[in-house]
Order: structure tokens, then sequence, then C-alpha cells
């Protein structure tokens, strides 16, 4: 079987998990809020992505787990520094948890602070 670029790093690998099987109303609203936070962080980075020579498209059009904006998310997250890649990783869990269980759990996690620690 042949490694996914994100599976030697396990909190990627989680998050990416997590996107994939939480409901879809969850997986736009997970893809939305993060897609802003990557392209804040990095808002050459959808340019760099139409660039890439690999093409990238093709590889997104097979994948039906998930939704195309949801695959350049992912994808996105390989461009960024390793630090920021995780901390965004580790975000997106604690988001896609809070979605999921907002009856039961306070949603008073502060998103930023694992992302300015990397910073």
């Amino acid at each position: 079987m042949r490694n996914r670029w994100y599976d030697s790093l396990p909190t990627v690998s989680m998050a990416v998990s997590l996107l994939q099987n939480t409901e879809p109303e969850y997986r736009e609203m997970t893809t939305r809020y993060f897609t802003n936070k990557v392209n804040q962080l990095d808002p050459s980075l959808p340019a760099r992505l139409q660039k890439e020579p690999t093409g990238i498209w093709g590889f997104i059009q097979k994948r039906k787990s998930m939704d195309e904006a949801s695959w350049v998310l992912v994808e996105s997250l390989r461009y960024l520094p390793e630090e920021k890649m995780t901390a965004l990783a580790g975000e997106m869990i604690h988001y896609i948890y809070q979605l999921e269980h907002a009856d039961s759990v306070s949603l008073g996690f502060d998103s930023t602070r694992m992302l300015q620690a990397a910073l």
C-alpha cells in the first residue's frame, strides 16, 4: 500500500480522517473555516496550487470520500511549514469534535492558541 503524504504526521492524518468521516454539513463548515485560515497564513497558496506540476486536480477528482474543496484544503496543508500544518490540524480536530459534540461540550476552546505557538 502506498502511503499518503500525511500518513507520517499523526495529527494531520487524524484531522484528515475526521474530515472525511464527519457529517457533510460539518465537513463543509470545517472546510470553509480552515480554508480561510490557510489562505490568511499563505495568501499565495491558491495560485501555487493551480501551478502544481503534478496536477493535484486529477487526483482530487478521483477521490470520492470528500468534495473538491475539502481535498484542496488537505492538499493546501502540505505547503505550510510542518509546525503550522500540525497546529492547524490540531485545531481542525478540536473544531470537528466541538461541532459533533456541541450539546455536551463547551465551545470555549481557543483555536488560535496552538497556531500562535507555532508561529
